[in-house]
């Protein structure tokens, strides 16, 4: 019976090339757990062609890279993570987490993410619930297909991009009254 991959308690730093600091691919069921990526050059934790990924406590930081990565993925789950200090200047790239092209199920918990360009940014749908995200330089959540479910943020004046249209808090929440986004909570 094959078994699941664990990357549990590692450090990594200055990957090189197209480094990620934890590359995990083709790989149901792996956990990724309490590790300290920093200083990468792609992603600090890195998921595709992977069902069911468990992603939790761990620190991605100090990049230009994005700090969680998931491309042609189901079902992950990314929780209790903090990534900060990821430079990046255009969408895609100093994302603190991102879910791309391919991934379905992907949920989001419980994260923490400082001093990024974006906070959450999703290529696909994605449910996102009791994340922080403070002082990201392009918005707190960049959304550019599907529908998420839900996103939490701890910013006082965040800014949100569904589609290419930024929209303050207030105006987020005035089209979710309009059933733009059917099952919208905020706190």
């Amino acid at each position: 019976m094959p078994t699941a991959p664990r990357f549990i308690n590692n450090t990594t730093s200055y990957t090189g090339g197209h480094g990620n600091g934890i590359n995990c691919q083709n790989a149901d069921n792996a956990e990724i757990a309490g590790n300290d990526a920093s200083h990468f050059n792609h992603h600090g934790l890195d998921m595709k062609s992977s069902a069911s990924a468990w992603v939790h406590g761990n620190v991605a930081h100090d990049s230009d890279g994005n700090g969680i990565y998931q491309e042609f993925s189901a079902n992950g789950l990314i929780e209790q993570n903090i990534v900060d200090n990821l430079a990046g200047t255009v969408a895609g790239t100093g994302s603190g987490i991102q879910i791309d092209i391919g991934t379905s199920g992907a949920r989001i918990y419980n994260n923490s993410i400082y001093n990024v360009f974006t906070g959450i940014y999703l290529v696909t749908s994605a449910t996102a619930e009791n994340n922080i995200v403070m002082n990201s330089r392009n918005s707190a959540l960049e959304e550019n297909a599907g529908e998420f479910s839900t996103i939490t943020t701890g910013v006082s004046s965040p800014r949100f991009a569904v589609n290419g249209t930024f929209y303050t808090f207030a105006q987020w929440l005035t089209l979710a009254e309009w059933g733009i986004w059917p099952s919208i909570r905020c706190g």
